[in-house]
């Protein structure tokens, strides 16, 4: 870790942005060396920490919203609680993601049309009703512990990009998005009467 690029991070996200675009322009390959950083509970929301090298930081509870994190090491970092709610994680190296299932998008949309199966106002609620997330999660062998060490919207995130835009937004919203990943032929499951 530099002692320095630490001293400037624990500042705030403006003082932080304003040191890396003083930095990148000397020289327009630096990245950021936070290595082993103690960010526990650090508010670093908007953060520009593209390319960093985040490996082993404590971000537990840590704000990292809209962080630019594009391209950053973060293989083993403890991202437990961590909101990391619009952070660009395009390219981003973790450790530990487990693999998903070829098909995992269409077990999602199939899931989530039983009754009752989707809310997304909760990670779970039990063990049949899941937010998209949590169906990624729960249907991918290991999901669930990954997203105990790291935090459930990024377990998410990792698994199924493709749907995480819809996290933040209603059930109507995921069930038409995922219309496309449903097999041929699929007739939903009617509600009990």
């Amino acid at each position: 870790m530099n002692a320095q690029h630490y001293a400037e991070i624990k500042k705030g996200p403006t003082s932080w942005n304003a040191f890396v675009r003083v930095q990148k322009a000397k020289d327009r390959a630096w990245t950021a060396d936070l290595q082993g950083a103690n960010l526990w509970n650090a508010d670093i929301w908007t953060a520009d920490l593209q390319g960093a090298n985040l490996q082993r930081v404590n971000l537990q509870w840590a704000n990292l919203q809209r962080v630019n994190l594009q391209w950053a090491d973060l293989q083993w970092a403890d991202l437990h609680g961590a909101d990391l709610h619009g952070a660009d994680l395009r390219g981003t190296k973790f450790s530990g993601v487990p693999i998903r299932p070829g098909d995992l998008l269409e077990q999602i949309a199939v899931a989530i049309r039983k009754p009752g199966a989707l809310s997304m106002r909760n990670w779970h609620t039990c063990e049949t009703t899941h937010c998209l997330g949590g169906w990624a999660a729960h249907l991918t062998p290991g999901g669930i512990e990954f997203a105990d060490k790291t935090s459930d919207h990024l377990a998410g995130a990792l698994l199924v990009p493709e749907l995480a835009h819809l996290f933040y937004g209603g059930s109507d919203d995921a069930l038409e998005a995922t219309e496309k990943y449903l097999p041929e032929g699929y007739t939903a499951p009617e509600e009990d009467q």
